[in-house]
């Protein structure tokens, strides 16, 4: 009975790690180049089960549950959505945007939703400014990303196109291992591997369209369905814990 009770113990709670990740890919729905996760279980160890054979002389073994194994981010190419921002940029293609975190450290990210900060730098909505840096002189217009990664904008007083910066992307050998830390950023570990740099349009790195952002990859219907079988889980496996705590009283009533 213990063995029913630890399997019916792991099954809700991988249950509701199952519905917390779902909730947290529905949340980000409209989060520009947000990569959906998904719950990676593992059954437990099995145990044999003493004077249990079958007829082949095999014995029994009794598995102990389900406990979760990993999230996994989906690192999908996301539709590319145009806006009506010039500094917005979307990646299409492998590689993320390379930031500098507010504790200093770089970090990576898909969201392109740049903006001019104080100084006439390109920086994300929360402040991480991106590397190497470009600055945008006062009243830049018609900024674009030219297909060799250059950041060009119309400058007044100059004439013609102006070159204001070179855009760089970062690629992972395994982006799977990229730790998210928020702020739609990432930082590199040891599984990932280090980053490697090149341009836009480089062989291996993806192109970069300005004015546009990259959606998120999130599907409304999956997620409501793992939502959903999340939650049935978690019913059922409260069930079977019901029925274990009913069968225990049974045998306390016999041996009384």
């Amino acid at each position: 009975m213990l063995a029913v009770l630890r399997a019916a113990v792991s099954g809700m709670l991988s249950s509701k790690v199952r519905v917390d990740i779902a909730g947290t890919n529905l949340a980000n729905i409209n989060t520009a180049g947000y990569k959906q996760s998904r719950v990676e279980l593992k059954d437990l160890p099995y145990e044999d089960m003493p004077n249990s054979q079958v007829g082949t002389g095999v014995e029994l073994r009794l598995g102990a549950g389900a406990e979760l194994m990993a999230t996994q981010r989906m690192f999908l190419q996301g539709a590319i959505n145009p806006s009506s921002v010039p500094t917005d940029m979307a990646i299409y293609g492998d590689g993320f945007f390379s930031v500098q975190a507010l504790n200093g450290e770089v970090a990576y990210t898909r969201n392109g939703s740049f903006r001019v900060d104080e100084a006439g730098q390109l920086v994300t909505a929360t402040g991480q400014r991106l590397i190497p840096p470009v600055f945008l002189p006062p009243n830049a217009t018609d900024l674009r990303v030219e297909q060799d990664g250059s950041i060009v904008a119309t400058v007044p007083d100059e004439e013609g196109p102006q070159t204001l910066g070179q855009l760089q992307l970062s690629r992972f050998d395994n982006p799977a291992g990229l730790i998210a830390t928020g702020d739609g950023l990432f930082r590199a570990t040891d599984v990932s591997g280090p980053a490697n740099v090149g341009a836009p349009g480089d062989i291996g790195f993806g192109q970069v369209y300005s004015g546009s952002l990259e959606l998120a990859t999130v599907d409304l219907a999956e997620e409501m369905t793992q939502m959903m079988m999340g939650q049935r889980a978690y019913e059922l496996n409260s069930r079977a814990f019901a029925t274990l705590d009913q069968m225990i009283g049974k045998l306390t009533e016999f041996r009384r």
